[in-house]
């Protein structure tokens, strides 16, 4: 499954902290699966680490979308920071 394959790449870039590479990779996952939420989790919270605000938002609306609550996208801001709780 060659979304699995980006998935894991999109992950490995996050993790090593090339974090262009990584929203790159998980662009790549969201061609084949535009609802992984697991990517656009991966992708906003790269952005918030590149204090891309503009984008984080974005990407913390949508998830916030397919979550079914399209009002805890601040909340989700949040996570993507690793404030949770």
């Amino acid at each position: 499954n060659l979304g699995v394959a980006w998935q894991v790449l999109a992950a490995c870039y996050f993790q090593t902290g090339d974090l262009r590479d990584a929203i790159a990779a998980g662009q790549r996952v969201l061609q084949l699966d535009p609802q992984n939420a697991d990517v656009i989790f991966l992708i906003g919270a790269a952005y918030g680490r590149l204090g891309n605000t503009a984008q984080m938002q974005e990407w913390a609306r949508r998830l916030a979308v397919l979550r079914g609550d399209p009002e805890a996208w601040l909340m989700i801001c949040r996570e993507f920071m690793g404030q949770i709780g």
